[in-house]
């Protein structure tokens, strides 16, 4: 019978209602205005944290990104791509929660890659896998990445060999040497957030 509303600029509106015929005096049209005042100013703070958190996680990333950069700029010969892996394991670790990551440097020719990965402990395993799994062959060939969200879809892509951890999810994004790639022990552990920091270190390779 009736109702009363106070705008939420840029939102809506905050409404009470009755069952009651002038049910709302001018007492209660202030308190509404006055808790919608109260909304919309909490929720404009709401978005300037937002906006602050996106801004301090964006600066991470940029300085994630440079580390990894210089060491890219530091390699003097192949071995040193150890050091890069361990680099990249180090700063993704503070942005994206993963187990093991790695660098495949992909040969399509040859149907082949070498594999640069670590995991716990910052150990790095090293050496020819003379099998190119369809993932990276899809990736290189895309420019995309391959995202497997479980065991099934690594199925589909005979990609279920596991490391020193029980893989049930993993990414491969591209650069112009192979692909950046990590996993995880859960299923459909990454955000399209976490692909797209991922794709930012994958740039930094292709420079």
């Amino acid at each position: 019978q009736s109702l009363l509303e106070a705008p939420l600029p840029g939102e809506g509106s905050l409404g009470v209602n009755s069952l009651h015929r002038n049910a709302f005096g001018p007492e209660a049209v202030r308190t509404v205005q006055l808790f919608a005042g109260l909304i919309t100013e909490g929720l404009q703070r709401l978005r300037d944290f937002e906006a602050l958190g996106w801004a301090e996680q964006s600066l991470k990333i940029e300085v994630a990104l440079q580390r990894v950069r210089n060491q890219v700029l530091q390699m003097e010969r192949e071995e040193d791509w150890g050091k890069v892996v361990v680099c990249f394991w180090e700063e993704m670790k503070e942005l994206v929660e993963f187990d093991e990551c790695s660098i495949d440097l992909v040969d399509l020719q040859q149907e082949r890659f070498f594999l640069y990965q670590v995991g716990e402990g910052e150990m790095v395993q090293k050496g020819w896998i003379h099998a190119l799994p369809r993932s990276l062959k899809q990736a290189m060939e895309t420019g995309k990445p391959v995202y497997r969200r479980n065991r099934e879809e690594m199925e589909r892509y005979r990609d279920t060999a596991d490391t020193l951890v029980r893989r049930c999810s993993v990414v491969d994004v591209p650069f112009s040497g192979g692909t950046f790639a990590i996993n995880s022990t859960k299923e459909d552990a990454f955000s399209v957030r976490d692909i797209q920091v991922l794709e930012r270190f994958a740039q930094v390779m292709s420079e």
